[in-house]
């Protein structure tokens, strides 16, 4: 027997051939009668009787018995009725009422009547105007009600947005689009968020795959379609494997290669709308051009305004944009509406989400919405950008030209708001109680008569009342014992001076040519620069502290022996006496004035001569530091001292060694030497931070008296190390060893089998037994997916090859979590279905196995639930 859904109620069992199993108590509108809608099926028709009234026709119907979701549905004819009375002057709803099976019409002024009742049928609608009925019955639609009603959405607006969608400018002209849901019919999209470019540099290689490390993937992105912009190919994104990893439609990226995630196709038109070129994958609305329909993209003029319409696809899953068709003024770019003249994509496939105004060569995006926004001007009329602007237009804020008919002409306010047109005389006599003497315009003038041209040489200045004309000596006796400052006389000449009374020369510009040829300064003070010539002592001069702005040569400078050099020092010690400062001055520095390739040298000698002067000790000189030996300065005792030490002497044969002494209890002792045969001599231990390396030689023989000589011995193809005593006895205390070999087995049969671990490849180690006929067979294998790892095998036989999945454990456990979300989601899913199930059955049978299939699915929850913990654990730890 089948379960019951409904109390009274039973349905067929559905046979596994697909047919239905009937009993005698099932009728097979029980099954459907639920599922049906009211409707008439035929008749119904409506004339107008010319009093008042309307007939309407009989027919057939299905309505619910009752106004009840749980009531059974019902065919039934219904008989005419040729005399509904209908409200004057007002529009009346004619319902057939199924009335408990005695059917009849009823009328009523308002939808809410009878609209909402499910055992009631809208016939038609009616006005009546006094006698006469203006009336229309509603289609029979039966069962394709629903079908209707996609309909009457598509042909009405294909595609058209619910809510979000919001278009926002962001970095330079680009978008930014938020989500949102649209309705195509009665069928309903979610959008995806957009923000153009989205991008990004693939850092890694996979087949259909983009990996990104640095991105963060979100599962809207998955439709979208991907731009590599190296190579300018597109795929879709199918699947997003993790937070950093796509699956794409096409094999399009390696690493290295730079994408957009986020972009839009640009359409426009050469051909008036006959054909479209579109440009994919743009990012940023152009606000350089808009699109002539008769030539296609051309250039805004200057100043002019682009328009741009945004509309999203009805899988939200991608947006385009289409080019404005004008070369707008301001107010002609917020009038302008959608373009009659569009590609079919956007007027059948999209909805409109915004339109864009952007002026040429400026990045302002002014952005409104088709469902906030009446596509009018409100911007300020700027009538530079006003178009169909005649001299007809009344704009009494400004002054015209046409009231201006010569040359010379000007426009003299005659009243209020009022111009009238005056010549040069008129002005001139208008304005000349404000002039006075020729070109001057001089306020509060006392005569009004033009100023006669002045003299040659003569000087306009002041007078008592007006500007007058004054000769030079005029001025010169004006200015006589005014001055009451310094005069600037721009570097001329004074000549023929007179006698200059209480005078004063400063010294910044002074010389001596006005003295005799020749003088002397006693004890004179020289407070400025005086540095020309050649100056010649009459006695001993005492030089002050001096500071050189310029080289000094020296040519032959001598500073006698009984002098001292002090470089840095107040008070020299000896003859040169050098104190480091600033930068490196511990350190003094010997170089030549110019890059050649001889370096510069500090010469040590016994005496001064040339170089081929004979010393007559073998010490050519040393290096001395200035030590502090117990505390106490002692410049000559020295704590440690590099000497350069002639062993021959022989001419060309010279030999010679550097010894480095460190002084130690009062004795002078040679710590370690460097010999010209190449050797290096230690008196001391010889301690090494690292390590020391030996070349493999032959064996050297014996040393001298209490020695051993330790050296790196050849030992066929290995390296021993050996040490020889000085009675010529070699003790090896080191030998190189080889690497353990790959075990050889022999099975019973006779076969020698070698066992071996072979590395194909850095993310593959596979254990494999190998035959006398060179066939491997592989015992075990062992893939390495981890980066980490794959880079840390090394010696393999062939690098990584192309595909070889190579993922970090934190993609590893993004993608194990979203296989276990989906698998609890769709758990979590089916658990409410059997909840609901579980409300609607009054059975205790059917609830028992509910409420166990309800803990079953909960179990399996929580089980998902510990695995994710695991994975999450899993990260924290690293492994």
């Amino acid at each position: 027997m089948a379960k019951r859904l409904l109390p009274g109620v039973e349905y067929p069992k559905v046979n596994q051939d697909g047919g239905l199993q009937i009993t005698e108590d099932i009728v097979v509108q029980d099954y459907i009668k639920y599922f049906g809608d009211r409707t008439l099926l035929t008749g119904g028709a409506i004339t107008d009787n010319g009093d008042g009234t309307i007939a309407v026709a009989s027919g057939t119907a299905w309505a619910k018995v009752t106004d009840s979701d749980i009531a059974i549905g019902k065919f039934f004819d219904f008989s005419a009725n040729n005399s509904v009375s209908l409200t004057d002057l007002t529009t009346n709803y004619i319902y057939l009422d199924y009335n408990d099976g005695t059917p009849q019409m009823v009328v009523a002024t308002s939808l809410l009547t009878h609209g909402f009742k499910q055992d009631h049928i809208l016939v038609g609608t009616a006005f009546r105007d006094d006698t006469i009925s203006h009336f229309h019955h509603v289609d029979t639609v039966g069962i394709g009600r629903m079908g209707r009603v996609d309909m009457h959405h598509r042909e009405e607006e294909a595609v058209h947005r619910v809510e979000g969608m919001v278009t926002s400018s962001v970095g330079t002209r680009n978008l930014n689009i938020t989500a949102g849901v649209l309705y195509e019919g009665i069928s309903r999209h979610d959008t995806s968020p957009f923000t153009t470019p989205n991008s990004g540099t693939a850092d890694g290689t996979g087949t259909n795959k983009l990996i990104d490390s640095g991105a963060s993937f979100v599962l809207t992105d998955v439709g979208k379609t991907v731009h590599n912009t190296t190579d300018d190919t597109y795929a879709e994104v199918t699947a997003r494997d993790s937070g950093t990893q796509l699956t794409l439609s096409a094999n399009i990226f390696i690493s290295g290669e730079s994408y957009d995630l986020d972009s839009f196709t640009y359409w426009y038109t050469t051909d008036s709308g006959s054909t479209w070129t579109e440009v994919r994958g743009t990012t940023a609305i152009s606000n350089t051009q808009y699109n002539n329909i008769t030539v296609g993209l051309a250039n805004l003029t200057a100043n002019r305004y682009g328009v741009h319409w945004v509309y999203m696809e009805a899988d939200g899953e991608h947006f385009h944009v289409l080019y404005g068709q004008g070369n707008y003024k301001v107010n002609e770019s917020e009038e302008a509406t959608p373009p009659s003249i569009s590609p079919n994509i956007v007027t059948q496939y999209c909805a409109l989400i915004a339109k864009i105004i952007v002026q040429k060569d400026t990045d302002t995006l002014i952005i409104m919405y088709p469902w906030t926004t009446v596509f009018t001007s409100s911007f300020a009329t700027d009538h530079n950008s006003l178009a169909n602007l005649t001299t007809g237009d009344v704009h009494t804020q400004y002054v015209k030209h046409a009231l201006a008919t010569a040359a010379n002409d000007f426009l003299v306010a005659s009243g209020s708001g009022t111009y009238v047109k005056k010549t040069l005389a008129e002005t001139l006599a208008l304005i000349s109680p404000l002039t006075t003497r020729g070109d001057i315009m001089f306020m509060n003038a006392t005569v009004n008569t033009r100023l006669a041209k002045g003299n040659d040489n003569t000087i306009l200045a002041m007078g008592t009342d007006d500007p007058e004309w004054k000769t030079p000596a005029t001025i010169l006796a004006d200015l006589s014992g005014q001055a009451g400052a310094a005069f600037a006389w721009n570097s001329q000449n004074l000549t023929s001076v007179g006698t200059l009374n209480a005078h004063t020369i400063p010294g910044g510009t002074d010389t001596f040519a006005m003295l005799a040829a020749t003088q002397e300064l006693d004890n004179k003070t020289l407070d400025s620069s005086v540095a020309k010539g050649t100056w010649t002592a009459s006695g001993t001069w005492t030089v002050p502290a001096m500071r050189f702005s310029a080289n000094i040569d020296a040519n032959l400078f001598q500073i006698t022996n009984s002098g001292r050099i002090g470089i840095g020092v107040v008070a020299p010690a000896v003859a040169l006496d050098v104190l480091g400062t600033g930068f490196n001055s511990s350190s003094q520095y010997f170089t030549r004035q110019s890059d050649n390739s001889s370096a510069p040298a500090l010469l040590l000698r016994k005496s001064r001569g040339a170089d081929t002067a004979v010393e007559d000790e073998d010490y050519c000189g040393s290096y001395a530091g200035y030590f502090l030996n117990d505390g106490t300065p002692k410049t000559w005792e020295h704590a440690a001292l590099i000497d350069v030490i002639i062993e021959d002497a022989s001419d060309g044969a010279e030999t010679g060694r550097m010894e480095i002494r460190i002084r130690d209890a009062g004795a002078t002792n040679v710590a370690f030497k460097f010999m010209s045969d190449g050797e290096f001599w230690a008196d001391t231990n010889v301690l090494v931070d690292e390590f020391v390396q030996v070349t493999e030689m032959t064996a050297p023989g014996a040393g001298a008296a209490n020695t051993a000589r330790m050296y790196a011995d050849v030992n066929g193809v290995l390296t021993t190390a050996n040490m020889v005593f000085q009675d010529g006895t070699v003790d090896t205390f080191a030998t190189e060893a080889t690497p353990l070999d790959s075990p050889i087995l022999v099975q019973p049969s006779g076969t020698v089998v070698i066992r071996k671990m072979v590395k194909p490849h850095p993310g593959l180690i596979q254990f494999v037994e190998e035959f006398p006929d060179g066939k491997q067979f592989v015992m075990r294998s062992f893939e390495y997916h981890d980066a980490a790892k794959i880079a840390a095998n090394a010696g393999c036989d062939s690098p990584l090859p192309a595909g070889w999945e190579v993922t970090t454990l934190q993609q590893r456990v993004d993608k194990q979590l979203d296989i276990l979300d989906t698998r609890i989601g769709k758990l979590l899913k089916s658990k409410a279905g059997v909840e609901k199930q579980l409300a609607q059955t009054t059975e205790d049978e059917g609830k028992l196995l509910s409420e166990k299939q309800v803990i079953q699915i909960g179990e399996e929850i929580a089980e998902l639930e510990n695995k994710k913990q695991l994975e999450l654990r899993r990260l924290s730890n690293g492994t």
